[in-house]
């Protein structure tokens, strides 16, 4: 099976925009991904992408000290205050320019971030991964894009068995979803640094204030991460809190930098 050769991707970008709810009055803002792409008529005309974002993100306070019971001064208090997520968007994204006049394509609607995430606080990367396709496997994708993301309305396509080349040698009956295709690969990256203009929810955090840490309650699971407020900046009254009050892990993420970041 020939594998076709896969131009690169010319340009990812983003526009900011506003898109309409149910609610007339809260419309999302936020940022829309495109990307665009220009190859020679002699190089393959049928896509599929994938997309992987990472973002990075802080929690609400940094830690002084950890409280298992006993007070321990924290040796690092940026340990736990910034983590990375990664995470693949799983919608099916494919284009043909078999039927155009040249093969390109502008401004293909990639994936829309909005405000009400914490992921353009601080900043934010989209990598796509394009793919090559056959007359045949692009027919497959395109079909599954169509069930998956467009179906569901009265006036919407309706579901049907979607047939690729996978098959079961001992019984051709059974139904098999799935399809096999050799593809060169070209891929892209972008970084947004935090988007000022947005504005974001809060962070999880809903800190408590003690003086000692006999009033924290039993049901916290240890360690207890607490800072001082004391004006001098040391010493009682703390605050403490759970989620991502101090532990940024807790929003999913993890406190190693990626290699690429």
């Amino acid at each position: 099976m020939q594998s076709l050769f896969c131009p690169p991707i010319d340009s990812v970008y983003y526009e900011m925009e506003t898109k309409q709810t149910s609610d007339p009055f809260r419309p999302l803002h936020g940022i829309q991904l495109y990307f665009d792409l220009e190859a020679d008529n002699d190089q393959a005309h049928n896509y599929r992408w994938e997309l992987e974002e990472t973002w990075e993100y802080n929690a609400a306070n940094l830690i002084q000290y950890y409280y298992d019971g006993a007070m321990h001064p924290m040796r690092d208090p940026f340990e736990f205050y910034t983590c990375w997520n990664t995470l693949r968007i799983n919608n099916i994204y494919t284009f043909s320019t078999k039927h155009s006049q040249s093969n390109t394509i502008h401004k293909y609607p990639l994936n829309y971030v909005s405000e009400r995430t914490l992921r353009l606080q601080v900043r934010y990367s989209l990598l796509v991964r394009q793919y090559t396709l056959s007359d045949e496997a692009f027919q497959y994708w395109d079909q599954m894009k169509k069930q998956n993301q467009e179906s569901g309305g009265l006036y919407e396509t309706q579901p049907s068995h979607i047939r690729g080349n996978i098959y079961n040698i001992n019984d051709l009956d059974e139904r098999m979803l799935g399809f096999f295709n050799v593809s060169s690969s070209s891929e892209k990256r972008i970084f947004i640094d935090g988007i000022r203009e947005l504005d974001y929810p809060r962070n999880r955090c809903f800190p408590d204030t003690i003086d000692y840490t006999s009033q924290i309650p039993g049901y916290m699971i240890f360690p207890v991460y607490l800072r001082s407020v004391n004006p001098m900046g040391a010493g009682p009254p703390y605050i403490y809190g759970r989620y991502l009050c101090f532990d940024c892990t807790n929003g999913g993420g993890i406190n190693v930098k990626p290699d690429f970041w």
